[in-house]
């Protein structure tokens, strides 16, 4: 397995192998074939400008979405696009960043009416206090026919 860290703004390419990816602000990881981990971490502290990508390439791949807010301001409108999530196969794994008393209020999926994409907005408790809600969007680009029995929390 090759794990590759990447700075935020830059670009992995891992090629072919089981990698593991981690991916930060505004930047692209693109697994190549194998059964790769892609995962997006976000802090307040390092966000950048715009969204990050992902594609997963050939093979079973985990795509593991970490979120920290502080607050309830949520992140950019589309926080992560996977460019190549196929539902038979691959795994989306959602999770606010490991604080005590976060609760995921709501996952919910906007299905594009032409069918270009799939959106998963998940809601959750933001950790500043219990009235402010952080939202996140993960952009699935041209994947249909997902539901939100199909994402794993924690």
């Amino acid at each position: 397995m090759t794990d590759l860290p990447q700075e935020k703004g830059s670009t992995a390419d891992s090629g072919a192998c089981d990698d593991a990816i981690s991916v930060y602000a505004s930047g692209t990881a693109i697994g190549g074939d194998g059964d790769d981990t892609i995962t997006y971490t976000s802090h307040p502290y390092n966000d950048g400008d715009g969204t990050a990508f992902a594609q997963g390439g050939a093979g079973a791949d985990t795509f593991q979405i970490g979120h920290f807010r502080l607050d309830g301001t949520p992140p950019d409108d589309i926080y992560l696009q996977i460019n190549d999530f196929d539902p038979d196969e691959d795994i989306l794994r959602v999770r606010p960043e490991n604080i005590d008393g976060t609760n995921v209020n709501d996952i919910s999926v906007r299905k594009d009416a032409g069918g270009a994409f799939t959106d998963i907005v998940v809601s959750y408790e933001a950790r500043a206090n219990d009235s402010d809600v952080s939202i996140l969007v993960i952009r699935l680009d041209g994947t249909t026919g997902v539901t939100a029995d199909q994402i794993v929390l924690g």
